[in-house]
């Protein structure tokens, strides 16, 4: 079942290994790069591989147990279920597939983006995901159903990063757009635009407690974001150290562009990787962190924003 551990459905699906019979356009190619991202699981490891195939290793050994094919074109981005039992990957060729990493098949193919899709990211509950796309918008999957539950429509330019806020009501989206929208997941309405990058916007990381977004960009630029302000905390572009005791001095860097970005579990640590090569830690002190409870979810005005 293509549900497993994500919905009530016990539909049987299936994948079309057919090619598109409007291929995207060289210059489109061209635009949506070559970039390909690895997930990683808690006992094995998957990889994209150009161009259309997705590579299943043993982490113990290093040994292949699959090479997962059925995607037309370059696959860009791929994330576990929760329960790493499936597999989803989103590609150049339009649509984002399902697979069962024990089986080492494809158990459904999701039709819904008109360009390629570059993100892909599992909500923690196990229950939805959300694809980013060159066509502009973001799109939210129920894994038991083969077309998008709701569709993120409004950056200007391709979706380039997703997160999903811990409780799961929010998804960060960033973009070309060099801007941030946090989206209510219920109803797809927009409960925050968060503008202050000036390149655009290639990673986001909600810190574990909720409180905080983080964002980096192509220029190397990382900003923390209070969601329930809607406010700059830090933009380390423009850091000193006297100027916000709330990052640790000794962590203060400018990277180049931003690749990932990830928290401890604690939220108290944000590590940075970047093209350059280098991973770099900004340490939250708990001294100057607010102790308030609040978060993007706690209230709402007449305009949805939180």
């Amino acid at each position: 079942s293509a549900g497993a551990g994500v919905g009530k459905s016990h539909t049987v699906l299936s994948c079309d290994d057919s090619r598109l019979d409007d291929p995207v356009m060289e210059e489109e190619k061209q635009a949506a790069g070559d970039g390909e991202e690895g997930a990683t699981g808690y006992s094995q490891s998957s990889s994209a591989s150009s161009p259309s195939s997705i590579r299943q290793r043993k982490q113990t050994t290093g040994g292949e147990v699959w090479t997962l094919r059925g995607h037309t074109g370059t696959v860009y981005d791929l994330a576990f279920t929760v329960d790493s039992t499936h597999l989803v990957s989103a590609s150049e060729d339009t649509y984002m597939r399902l697979w069962d990493v024990t089986m080492g098949e494809c158990v459904a193919k999701y039709t819904g983006h008109n360009y390629p899709v570059f993100r892909v990211e599992c909500s923690p509950h196990n229950v939805h995901v959300a694809t980013g796309s060159y066509d502009l918008s973001a799109r939210l999957w129920g894994l038991e159903y083969l077309h998008p539950l709701r569709v993120f429509a409004g950056h200007t330019a391709s979706v380039s990063s997703l997160a999903f806020h811990p409780n799961c009501s929010y998804l960060a989206t960033g973009s070309w757009d060099n801007s941030v929208r946090l989206w209510q997941v219920t109803d797809a309405n927009v409960a925050r635009i968060l503008l202050h990058h000036t390149a655009p916007v290639t990673s986001l990381a909600f810190a574990p407690h909720g409180k905080y977004l983080a964002s980096g960009s192509e220029d190397g630029s990382v900003v923390l974001w209070d969601l329930a302000e809607g406010k700059v905390l830090a933009d380390l572009s423009h850091l000193t150290t006297s100027d916000l005791p709330l990052l640790l001095p000794s962590t203060v860097s400018q990277p180049e562009g931003i690749v990932e970005l990830s928290w401890s579990s604690d939220s108290k640590l944000l590590i940075v990787g970047s093209i350059d090569g280098t991973v770099r830690t900004i340490g939250v002190n708990p001294a100057q962190d607010e102790s308030s409870n609040r978060s993007c979810g706690t209230a709402n005005n007449s305009n949805g924003t939180a």
